[in-house]
Parts: C-alpha cells; sequence; structure tokens
C-alpha cells in the first residue's frame, strides 16, 4: 500500500489490488482457507489494519481536509478494496484477476454508479 499513489489514476487502484494478489502467495493457502470457510472478516480485518496505517501516514500531509474526515476517506478505500478480494477468493476466483481489479477500482472510486450504467431496467 505504501508504494502506490493510489490517487494518481484508476490504474494505481488496479495495480494495487494486483500487489495485494501477488504479496499474499506466501500465506496464500492460510488467507484461502479461512476466506473459504467463511472467515473473511479476519483475513480482511488482519490486512485493513496495515493498510490504514499506511496510508494515513503517507497521506496525512497532502489534503486540506481535517485528518479526522481523510481517515474515514481512507477507510472507505481499503474496506472496499479488501472485501472485494476476500469476495473475489471466496468465490473461486471465478474472473480473472485483472478484472476483479477493474471492479475493486471503479467500486471504490464510482460507488454504485457503474451498477446504474448498466442496469436492465
Amino acid at each position: 500500500f505504501e508504494k502506490i499513489d493510489i490517487f494518481k489514476n484508476e490504474a494505481q487502484i488496479e495495480k494495487l489490488f494486483l500487489l495485494l494478489d501477488e504479496t499474499i502467495p506466501g500465506h496464500k493457502n492460510i488467507y484461502e482457507s479461512l476466506i473459504a470457510d467463511g472467515d473473511s472478516r479476519f483475513v480482511v480485518d488482519t490486512l485493513h489494519d496495515r493498510a490504514s496505517k499506511a496510508l494515513i501516514e503517507r497521506y496525512a500531509d497532502d489534503f486540506t481536509i481535517p485528518p479526522e474526515e481523510l481517515e474515514l476517506y481512507l477507510e472507505y478505500f481499503v474496506s472496499g478494496i479488501l472485501s472485494v478480494y476476500a469476495r473475489w477468493v471466496k468465490g473461486g476466483r471465478a474472473i480473472p484477476v485483472e478484472r476483479a481489479a477493474a471492479v475493486a477500482s471503479q467500486s471504490v472510486q464510482r460507488g454504485v454508479a457503474p451498477l446504474r450504467e448498466s442496469r436492465k431496467v
């Protein structure tokens, strides 16, 4: 999380998701086993604290909004990325990692707008 500028562009958020998938391999079997057993909260919480702290430290002086608000925005970002990752793994990695990364990126940047745009009704 410390190495990528998440505010530079959408590709950086996708890169972060891909890096997350590459970083876990040493513990991949443990994490995937926990997620498959329905304990994705443990995995998300374990990664969440480290990621949140790193982002807050990195961006603390980059914005004019109060630090308390920055923490809320970064909480939304970190939780979104990690939740999409856990759901993707729990779903058996049914789509390519690059597509999952794009979904995670679009979700944290645009919320439900992509869903509204693709709705059939």
